[in-house]
């Protein structure tokens, strides 16, 4: 069973780092390995990968307005 990372976070930590939101997903900075500068979108849905994306889902991920 995997734990998700995100829910570990309480209410204060995750809004304190989000960059941007959206209805469906949100934005946080990586930290740890990956390389400084790098973003993360977020879905706000409960997915293990990408790949799990239904057709629709990753439409709406790729129209998205991010940055209004």
């Amino acid at each position: 069973m995997h734990t998700c990372p995100f829910c570990k976070f309480d209410d204060n930590d995750i809004s304190n780092t989000i960059i941007e939101e959206t209805n469906n997903f949100f934005i946080l900075p990586s930290k740890g390995s990956l390389c400084e500068g790098y973003l993360l979108i977020v879905p706000k849905q409960h997915i293990f990968s990408m790949n799990e994306l239904t057709n629709p889902q990753k439409s709406i991920l790729m129209s998205e307005n991010f940055y209004n």
